[in-house]
């Protein structure tokens, strides 16, 4: 069972939707977060505030990871917002095919995209 400081919020924005996630994301928590996801589609854009994001394991990767291929496959793009500098660390080393805003407070600039392999 998810801690209770654990929330997925998903807010429908037509052609984007925006999700926010609060808490650890771990085996507990990560069918959480792949669930939002999953319902994204047939949205544009997918928009993923990761600033109140504390514990993440490797799950957390591949939920996102898992996620960028299923909406990217659509022509739609994932985001992630303001990802902790850990998980831009890990991201770069494997290479993984996720954008990433640069880890920075909302109104910092618009952050950089990383080149998504699985996109091509």
């Amino acid at each position: 069972m998810p801690p209770s400081r654990f929330s997925v919020r998903h807010q429908d924005r037509g052609t984007r939707v925006a999700i926010t996630v609060v808490g650890d994301i771990d085996l507990t928590t990560a069918p959480l977060v792949r669930g939002a996801l999953a319902r994204c589609l047939p949205a544009r854009t997918v928009d993923v505030d990761l600033t109140g994001i504390g514990f993440r394991d490797v799950s957390s990767l591949n939920v996102f990871v898992a996620a960028a291929e299923a909406i990217g496959r659509t022509g739609a793009v994932l985001r992630l917002h303001r990802p902790p500098d850990s998980l831009v660390r890990v991201v770069r080393i494997t290479g993984c095919a996720l954008h990433l805003s640069s880890p920075r407070p909302a109104g910092e600039g618009r952050g950089e995209a990383l080149p998504s392999p699985l996109a091509g």
